[in-house]
């Protein structure tokens, strides 16, 4: 699942609706992952927290480099 978040956050406009069609169609789609499944590795890798704010705008709001840099920390970390 971070493997397809990173390859959709690297490509897709920074806004929160590509974002969220991004991530469902490469992973809810694509995969057959329940949204609260996909979404939840991705959610602590941006905010370090299984609650969190929003999170396609908090992608949005922390940029492709700094999400990517938390996609790709939590990844290795795994």
């Amino acid at each position: 699942m971070l493997d397809a978040a990173i390859e959709v956050v690297e490509t897709v406009e920074l806004t929160p609706e590509a974002i969220q069609a991004g991530l469902r169609e490469r992973i809810v789609e694509g995969m057959g992952i329940k949204p609260k499944f996909a979404f939840a590795p991705i959610r602590v890798a941006i905010s370090g927290r299984r609650v969190s704010p929003p999170l396609f705008e908090s992608v949005e709001i922390l940029g492709r480099d700094s999400s990517l840099a938390r996609l790709r920390a939590l990844r290795a970390r795994l």
